[in-house]
């Protein structure tokens, strides 16, 4: 990002759902059309490989900051951290 603060902020909960996760980033930075956008992907303590997975989706995409909460916090609270992560207007 070209920016400390993007412009758009894109939050995506996830539990166990990595190939998704996968596609949904793809699909996001083949119609991105802007150097202002960020892609939050908070892991809802999805099992190892599923984090090892969308480890590689981050480190593949410059735009993709990832987190992990160390214990499953159910899929509320996961969407409120998403959010509070944003960083976009």
């Amino acid at each position: 990002m070209s920016q400390d603060t993007p412009f758009i902020s894109i939050v995506i909960p996830t539990w166990n759902r990595p190939n998704l996760v996968a596609r949904l980033v793809g699909a996001i930075n083949a119609d991105n059309q802007y150097d202002d956008l960020e892609i939050v992907v908070v892991d809802n303590a999805s099992k190892e490989e599923n984090w090892i997975r969308l480890q590689q989706v981050a480190a593949a995409h410059s735009n993709v900051r990832l987190y992990r909460n160390s214990v499953n916090i159910g899929m509320t609270p996961n969407w409120n951290k998403a959010i509070e992560y944003a960083r976009g207007d």
